[in-house]
Formats: C-alpha cells, sequence, structure tokens
C-alpha cells in the first residue's frame, strides 16, 4: 500500500440557535450555540507545528466552518497488524478540501485489508487497533493544556479518524471532538478555563469507537482523565481561540473562566447542555465588570491547596506593641478572592494571613482544631492582595494598605547586645511606638501615629531588659538627633556606620 487518498468532510451547513441563559453576579453572558462541522483538519510532523487555516464561506444561516490541508500535513493509518501502524504525509502549497497522502517510511508496509486512519499523526503516536472495525482504537490523547492558537485551535488536539479497506483508498475523515469558540473581552487576561459543573470529563486518554462513520468516545477507569480545558498566553483583546473538548452533557451546565491581572472572573451556566461530536460552542464576547479594590481592604488569593476541604479564612492584625485582632475573611464573588476590613482602632503594623479549620467558629492558634495553615508576618505597606504561592508562602501585589511607614537601619554598633528600637514622634504632641522586624531582613518597621500628625521623630536604641520607652538612663542606649520626617517619599532612615549617639545618617526610599 503506496498512497491513500484523504478526502475532507467539511460541507455540513451550520444550523445555528439562540439559548439565552440567565446571568449570575457580574457576567453578562448570551452564548449561540452552532452546530457544524468543526474545523479539524490541521497536524504537526515530528513535533514542528505547520499552519492551521480554517474558513468560513457563506453568510447568515449558509455559512459553513471549514478546514484545510495547508503545508505538510500527516495522517496515521492502522491495519490491526503492524504496530503503532504507518505515518502517512502530504505537502500541499495552499488550502485544500482534499491530499494524496504516501507512506512516510516504506521499510514496512501496511498488510491488512481493512484501515483505520487516525488524525493528527504525532498525538496518534499510543493508539492501538485490532483490525476489527466493531471494536475501539484504544488510548488516544487530548491534553487539558492546550497551546493557544489565534484565529484556531492547538494542532495537536483536534482529532478526527476514518476507516476504509483495500478495495477503497479514500479516507472520509470524521471529528471526534467538540470546539469551545471564545473573544478574549479584555487585555491583560493571561489564562482561559473550560469546565463542566459537575465534573465531567473532557479531555485525557480515551478510545473511539468508529460506529458507522459518527464516532463514539469511550472512556476507561483506568486512564487519566481531565475536567477542565485551557489556554494561558498573554492575550489581547479582540483575539479569538478555540479549545479542543471530548463531547459530553453538561448535566448542570459549565464554567467559562478568565484570569486578568491575577484575579479569576468566573460565570456559572447552570442548565443541562449537550455538545455533541464536531459542534462548536460559539461564546460571543463575555463581558464582566472589573474588579477594583476597595479602600481600605486586605485581599487573599488562596491556591488550590489552601481552598481543599473546604477550609475558610482569617487575618489575624499586629501592632508593635503586641496589640492584636482577628478578623474574618470573606469570599467575593465571581473571583477567587477573599477580604476583609483593615481595622482601624489600632495603628496595626502587619498581619498573618491564615487557613482554618471550618468546623470552628472562633480564630486562634490551636492547630488543627482551629488553624490549620499560616503565613508569616506579613507588612502592610507594601500591597493590598496577597497571593498563596506555597503552604506557608505568598507574595504582594496591587497598592499598599498604609503608605505611612518609616524603616530604620541601624549600623553595626547599634545592633549589638540585642537591642530593641523604638520611634519618638513629636512636634504635634509626644508619643513612643516601638519599631519591628518584620521580615527579618535587618530593616525595623514602624506606622506612623494616625491619631495626629507628627512632623519630626527621634530613633532610639533601647535596653532589651525594659519594655517601657523613655529617655531615662537604663532604658534608652542611643539615640539619633531630632528628625524631620521627609515628605518626598523617603521614608528609611540609615544610621552611619561606626557612630552611637547622634551620630548622623541619611534619609532615603525603601
Amino acid at each position: 500500500m503506496k498512497k491513500i487518498l484523504f478526502l475532507t468532510a467539511v460541507t455540513i451547513l451550520a444550523a445555528v440557535s439562540c439559548n439565552k441563559i440567565d446571568d449570575e453576579g457580574a457576567t453578562t453572558f448570551e452564548p449561540v450555540f452552532e452546530p457544524s462541522n468543526v474545523p479539524s483538519f490541521v497536524a504537526s510532523v515530528d513535533g514542528a507545528p505547520t499552519k492551521t487555516v480554517i474558513g468560513v464561506e457563506g453568510e447568515g444561516e449558509n455559512a459553513v466552518t471549514k478546514s484545510y490541508w495547508n503545508g505538510t500535513e500527516s495522517i496515521r493509518v492502522f491495519d490491526g497488524k503492524l504496530a503503532n501502524g504507518k505515518v502517512y504525509t502530504a505537502t500541499v502549497e495552499e488550502k485544500v478540501e482534499s491530499a494524496e497522502f504516501v507512506e512516510e517510511n516504506t521499510q514496512s508496509s501496511l498488510t491488512g485489508t481493512a484501515y483505520f486512519a487516525a488524525y493528527p499523526a504525532t498525538p496518534a503516536g499510543s493508539v492501538t487497533w485490532d483490525g476489527k472495525i466493531a471494536n475501539p482504537a484504544k488510548n488516544f490523547w487530548l491534553p487539558a493544556e492546550q497551546t493557544p492558537t489565534k484565529d484556531s485551535y492547538d494542532p495537536a488536539t483536534h482529532i478526527a479518524v476514518a476507516y476504509t479497506t483495500s478495495e477503497n483508498l479514500s479516507l472520509e475523515f470524521k471529528n471526534v471532538v467538540s470546539l469551545v469558540k471564545l473573544e478574549i473581552p479584555y487585555n491583560n487576561i493571561t489564562e482561559v478555563y473550560f469546565y463542566g459543573n459537575s465534573g465531567e470529563i473532557i479531555a485525557g486518554n480515551f478510545d473511539v469507537k468508529y460506529n458507522d462513520g459518527d464516532p463514539i468516545v469511550v472512556h476507561n477507569d483506568n486512564y487519566t482523565h481531565y475536567t477542565d480545558v485551557h489556554i494561558k498566553k498573554n492575550f489581547t483583546q479582540g483575539e479569538v481561540y478555540y479549545l479542543s473538548m471530548l463531547p459530553t452533557t453538561f448535566k448542570k451546565g459549565f464554567t467559562i473562566e478568565f484570569v486578568m491581572d491575577g484575579v479569576k472572573y468566573i460565570k456559572k451556566i447552570n442548565s443541562e447542555f449537550t455538545v455533541k461530536r464536531s459542534e462548536i460552542i460559539a461564546l460571543p464576547k463575555v463581558e464582566f465588570e472589573k474588579f477594583t479594590p476597595a479602600s481600605g481592604c486586605l485581599y487573599l488569593k488562596p491556591n488550590d491547596d489552601w481552598k481543599s476541604n473546604d477550609a475558610r479564612f482569617a487575618a489575624y492584625f499586629y501592632d508593635a506593641a503586641g496589640v492584636s485582632k482577628w478578623v474574618d475573611m470573606t469570599h467575593v464573588a465571581n473571583t477567587y478572592l477573599y477580604k476583609c476590613t483593615v481595622p482601624t482602632d489600632k495603628d496595626y503594623l502587619g498581619v498573618v494571613l491564615c487557613r482554618m479549620n471550618p468546623s470552628s467558629k472562633t480564630n486562634g492558634w490551636t492547630q488543627d482544631t482551629q488553624l490549620w495553615n499560616k503565613t508569616g508576618d506579613q507588612l502592610l505597606c507594601i500591597g493590598n492582595q496577597f497571593e498563596i504561592t506555597g503552604w506557608e508562602a505568598g507574595k504582594w501585589s496591587g497598592t499598599a494598605i498604609y503608605t505611612d511607614y518609616l524603616f530604620l537601619k541601624p549600623n553595626s554598633n547599634w545592633t549589638q547586645s540585642n537591642a530593641r528600637f523604638a520611634a519618638y514622634f513629636f512636634g504635634n504632641g509626644e508619643t513612643w511606638v516601638n519599631m519591628k522586624d518584620v521580615n527579618l531582613d535587618g530593616y525595623y518597621e514602624v506606622r506612623r501615629p494616625t491619631a495626629k500628625n507628627y512632623p519630626n521623630v527621634i530613633f532610639g536604641r533601647m535596653n532589651p531588659a525594659t519594655s517601657a520607652n523613655n529617655f531615662n538612663d537604663g532604658v534608652k542606649w542611643n539615640q539619633t538627633g531630632d528628625l524631620t520626617i521627609p515628605t518626598n517619599g523617603n521614608n528609611l532612615y540609615t544610621v552611619k556606620e561606626g557612630t552611637w549617639d547622634k551620630g548622623g545618617g541619611t534619609w532615603s526610599k525603601k
């Protein structure tokens, strides 16, 4: 067998119907479902991607969605005897609907009388078939994370199959999977997810039964399964992408997620919907109200580990003098964020974000009974959104909740004898505030008291054996001179190296 002529099937008209779906939350969403012959005939040769071409012929109800052979294309043909089948390749200069495929390697040829073909060739490399058309071809693969391809789909994901005998070497491929078509609604979107609300299998390993030209997906409990398909990229508003998925019935509807500026926007469609083989779910532009952090609020973005087991979340606020307060965090609708209002009854310096046992309604440090996991001490002068990246680690983003912090970098003299540090504010009354090295990086922090707008400060090196702050001998060891707090954004005072009392220093921006 030297040649196979592959004839594509791309002439099915699109029957368009509109389904109104009730809105929930901030998303305006009214999809149009377009059953159609899905574009599916693109391939890669030995892992090298070729062009993907999708075309639409006609207008309105007469519109037909087609895809074409373009460049170098490959299929894999099985006869039930030769393991892993044979790869056949065609090269065309421009888009065509049919092409002649020639075997790629002639060292061993097919000897059967019936042929099962799979497209694309490379992803079908693990497929096996026993030569009996009544039995499925086994172990196809559809990845959950797909390569975003503008105006098209991942070339490796749109799977089609065909069957013929030695009496007729024309292969008419039939689509196995379906597509979700979507338009990117805004800039700064970096991820898009699609999944069923009941955990339906729409990607992973599966078998395919030819079924007289109407292929059926057969699931095997021993296979790897995925319940979502997704793409990741720095997307641009208005771009169109397709996601490949296995046909299924979404018993409780489906969900679309967009990740923009680190926030997940979620839209759930809660009515049952069946997606058939070779159909496109055509989603018009999805619009949603962009998330804007509220002033004075702290936001937590937990990862999957922190969200597991229905955990609840709380924030533990503290000041430099040891005063503290627990505050519960609540879910922000249509996102994966949780928030709380930062208390203002004290000049809180920092926060510890905590993953709590949901069976306990009180907040505390009792391990397992109350507390499951926590971050380290976090300053409130870095951002207003904290993203969990590990069981105890994370990172800040957004705008700082407080901008009224001052920092002290003591020299090597001042750090001797386990000295502690405090700030004396004056010029509009006077008050002492303890300083704390929250990040253990050698910088000591203090919040300017909010009760009064103090224009001046003295930083003091204090005896660690004392707790009260004053200028008495035995309490204060060393001090800076009288300092005017800068108004140009400089917030870090560095004590000059080699000095003790009033030895000078410089202001800079931390």
